[in-house]
């Protein structure tokens, strides 16, 4: 039987990253936040990011559900591994059990609310968009996250999803890789964590179809350690902003009592 993993995360949580480590491993298919299009840029369009955006006709939760059961059927692949981002469901006005993915192993993936939230400041930059306060409350945001953990619980999709501190992995990748995969009884290897870090390696699969307008968000990425931001930083940055962060600092804390931790 096919193992199926979903990591679910705000954005610039790392995730690109995780998925170059589960495309190392021999015979796992990955998607890259397939479900997001739904949310993002679909017939409903729920998201207030790509507001200039037309919706897509045809594009929805259901279409990509089944897009998605069609990439599990594939002989090629044993197991799957799809790392989405968690607004894109939990914003999203259905029941959980009915857009997402069935028969999968849960975790949460999150990172210090600043190293995020510098690090979407210089995306937005490159992209030459603003970042408002209506955007960083619905993508990057701790309490919605934790909630979605909640979630995830007391609904019986997951009773125990694993939550994962990006930037504690980032301190010592081969230690807690070991943990994650004993945590989801999968085999570690090295390579899911020396990867070659180039372009050219990536096998990330996306769907022909309803998934071909999204660029593929993977760059060349590694584990490294990550720069340490203090909060002085921010002062640049309008007081709601800096307020927003700091609120986010609770339910840091509350995902960092839960998280997978070395003993």
């Amino acid at each position: 039987m096919k193992q199926k993993f979903i990591l679910w995360s705000p954005v610039r949580s790392l995730s690109n990253v995780f998925v170059r480590s589960f495309e190392s491993l021999k015979g796992f298919g990955c998607l890259s936040a397939p479900i997001v299009s739904a949310f993002a840029v679909g017939e409903e369009k729920h998201s207030t990011f790509y507001k200039d955006v037309e919706p897509i006709k045809g594009l929805t939760y259901k279409e990509i559900l089944e897009s998605i059961k069609e990439f599990e059927h594939r002989e090629d692949i044993e197991n799957v591994f799809i790392k989405e981002q968690y607004f894109s469901v939990f914003h999203a006005p259905y029941p959980l059990q009915e857009i997402i993915p069935k028969g999968y192993k849960h975790g949460i993936l999150y990172r210090k609310p600043i190293n995020s939230f510098m690090s979407l400041v210089k995306l937005f930059k490159k992209m030459e968009a603003e970042l408002t306060m209506t955007i960083l409350g619905e993508i990057l945001n701790y309490e919605s996250l934790y909630k979605f953990y909640e979630d995830l619980v007391s609904t019986g999709i997951d009773e125990n999803p694993l939550v994962i501190n990006g930037s504690m992995v980032a301190t010592n990748p081969e230690a807690y890789f070991k943990r994650i995969c004993a945590f989801w009884g999968i085999e570690y290897t090295d390579d899911m964590v020396h990867f070659r870090s180039s372009e050219t390696c990536l096998t990330t699969h996306t769907h022909d179809g309803i998934f071909k307008w999204r660029q593929d968000a993977i760059m060349s990425t590694s584990w490294r350690e990550e720069t340490q931001y203090e909060e002085n930083e921010l002062k640049n940055f309008s007081r709601e902003f800096i307020d927003f962060l700091l609120a986010q600092e609770e339910y840091y804390e509350k995902l960092n009592q839960i998280c997978v931790k070395l003993e």
